[in-house]
């Protein structure tokens, strides 16, 4: 988190989390309106990879977590596509 805001300032850094919620909110909700298992493991995803953080390897590496975030951008547009 301090790796945002230290690359990004306060504005980017709210981006980023605005992004980020928008990307749990919508992940869960695709999986409760549709019960489709992509949008369960992603939203796994999105809430276990900052929490490695806590541990006393650096596993936040912003590379992959831009990846992640296309992988749930990805899942949330196919299940809202899939089903109308």
């Amino acid at each position: 988190m301090y790796r945002v805001l230290g690359n990004f300032g306060l504005v980017g850094t709210a981006l980023f989390l605005t992004i980020y919620g928008s990307l749990l909110v919508n992940t869960l909700h695709n999986y409760l309106r549709w019960e489709e298992p992509v949008n369960l493991g992603v939203f796994t995803a999105l809430i276990s990879f900052p929490l490695s953080v806590i541990g006393p390897s650096n596993a936040f590496i912003m590379e992959l977590s831009w990846i992640l975030f296309g992988v749930a951008l990805a899942a949330a547009r196919l299940g809202s596509n899939s089903h109308q």
